[in-house]
């Protein structure tokens, strides 16, 4: 971050773009656009259903875009 000079937020997005714009197969998790709004299976966080459970285990890319929300909230 420091040799570049980018912020937090930048470094961010860069994480979160590596994701969407992999060869990973399957839907993202991220409505079109943003990354402020999840697909409607995955809009809560909080109480496991079973739509978001069978929507990430249809795509290892909304799979793995889930899994670095949950590392940068344990990080932040």
């Amino acid at each position: 971050m420091r040799r570049y000079r980018l912020s937090y937020g930048a470094h961010k997005t860069m994480a979160r773009n590596s994701l969407e714009y992999s060869f990973l197969p399957g839907q993202r998790l991220w409505a079109p656009d943003s990354y402020r709004t999840r697909t409607n299976a995955c809009r809560s966080r909080r109480a496991p259903s079973t739509g978001r459970k069978a929507f990430l285990a249809s795509s290892a890319k909304a799979r793995q875009q889930w899994q670095l929300e949950i590392d940068l909230d344990r990080f932040e």
